[in-house]
């Protein structure tokens, strides 16, 4: 009888599982944060989608990037770009510009 377990190729806990049919299971960091206004820095988070492939932020850089906006009264970006192995390392590059290159296009000033 053949199993219905699919077979793994990769196993990095406490990270990701990557199996042979090429699908990854990602076992921590996928936690997302939702638009809210942080009662501890006054910072708003907001989740602007420039991309449909990029729509989620991490908890674990949340409160640290809250903080720096917070204490430098600053406007702090946060991008959600795609990861290897899913994806070629040059992606993230490629997103991060894209993110940037978005935002300039709305900036008011020079």
């Amino acid at each position: 009888m053949a199993s219905t377990m699919p077979e793994i190729a990769t196993d990095a806990p406490p990270y990701l599982r990557i199996y042979k049919d090429g699908r990854v299971e990602r076992l921590m960091g996928t936690d997302n944060v939702p638009p809210s206004l942080d009662p501890k820095t006054n910072v708003e988070f907001k989740d602007v989608l420039y991309s449909p492939e990029n729509t989620t932020f991490s908890p674990t850089y949340h409160d640290y990037l809250n903080t720096i906006a917070a204490e430098a009264k600053v406007i702090a970006i946060l991008v959600d770009y795609r990861r290897a192995p899913e994806h070629p390392v040059s992606i993230a590059y490629d997103d991060s510009w894209t993110a940037l290159t978005w935002i300039a296009s709305h900036s008011e000033g020079t």
